[in-house]
């Protein structure tokens, strides 16, 4: 007797982007990913285009590639990125002494991909299904006017607030000080949202990937200001130079920078986007009084931007 496996495709809108994962219909992946649920749609029309899409196979096509770049930051997940081709090859593991869990096989603009399962656990598919899709999702929307950051993102006065910062500045804790001090505050991502410019006006989103704090909102704000965070033994909080500006956007993307295409794409949105948003850093203690001042100067800073239209 033969048992046909049925394949299942479900859509998901992402920052106004349509994205596509592939999966036989009984597969437990589905049970897996929770977080995906708030940004499910149904089909799109045919016109609508596909940013990209992730078919989970059981084989990959044949090939070793050559190493590009090896991530292995303990306490980090590991990436090995190679070329095949014109094609990427992508193993990943979720700490950097564990064994690889998966390997992903995309195009060479990343707007299709498969993705084999090496460990077949709910975690390791959930992490491999999240990785790829970010990975994937920043790649693809590079040249989409874009973003994907590292940040954790609140919502106050209709407007949404960036907090960028090396692992361990305090990102998350500063936006909790936020939400516990400025009324009206809530969180919208904590580590991965997306800000995409659209009809010349950047619009932060939050998405499936949030770190370790369960927030998946499919919403989107207009960006009122990004802050850079850094531990001081005072708060003090100054408006970044465009080059300083750039530099903390560019270091807080996610990105694949040796593709020239795709890093030509990201200079022109981090151009547009720190001439239409203020940036500041901010010198803080993990304190009420940060929030209040960080709060009260970019509130300042967006009135001008107001009156200046």
């Amino acid at each position: 007797m033969y048992y046909i496996c049925r394949v299942m495709r479900e859509y998901y809108r992402i920052a106004n982007h349509y994205i596509a994962l592939d999966a036989e219909e009984n597969s437990a992946l589905w049970n897996s990913l929770p977080n995906y649920a708030p940004f499910a749609v149904e089909a799109p029309e045919v016109t609508a285009k596909i940013l990209t899409s992730l078919e989970i196979v059981e084989e990959l096509p044949a090939g070793e590639g050559n190493i590009l770049f090896d991530s292995a930051e303990p306490g980090f997940p590991r990436l090995l990125i190679k070329r095949e081709g014109e094609n990427w090859i992508i193993d990943m593991a979720p700490e950097s002494k564990e064994p690889f869990v998966a390997t992903l096989f995309a195009n060479a603009n990343l707007s299709r991909a498969k993705l084999k399962f090496i460990s077949r656990s709910q975690r390791t598919m959930r992490f491999a299904v999240d990785n790829a899709l970010m990975l994937l999702f920043a790649f693809a929307g590079a040249a989409e006017k874009t973003l994907e950051i590292h940040s954790s993102v609140v919502v106050n006065q209709s407007k949404g607030y960036a907090f960028l910062g090396k692992s361990g500045t305090g990102k998350s804790t500063h936006s909790r000080l936020w939400m516990e001090n400025i009324e009206g505050t809530r969180l919208l991502n904590d580590d991965n949202p997306v800000i995409r410019i659209e009809n010349g006006t950047p619009i932060i989103y939050g998405s499936p990937w949030s770190g370790k704090t369960p927030c998946y909102k499919n919403e989107g704000y207009p960006l009122g200001a990004v802050v850079q965070l850094k531990q001081m033994p005072e708060n003090k909080i100054r408006r970044l130079s465009p080059i300083e500006a750039y530099s903390t956007l560019f270091s807080s993307t996610s990105a694949f920078r040796e593709i020239k295409s795709l890093a030509e794409n990201l200079h022109k949105t981090f151009e547009e986007v720190i001439t239409k948003v203020p940036l500041f850093q901010l010198g803080c203690l993990p304190d009420a009084a940060a929030a209040e001042l960080c709060h009260r100067t970019i509130a300042c800073s967006a009135i001008k931007n107001e009156e200046g239209r």
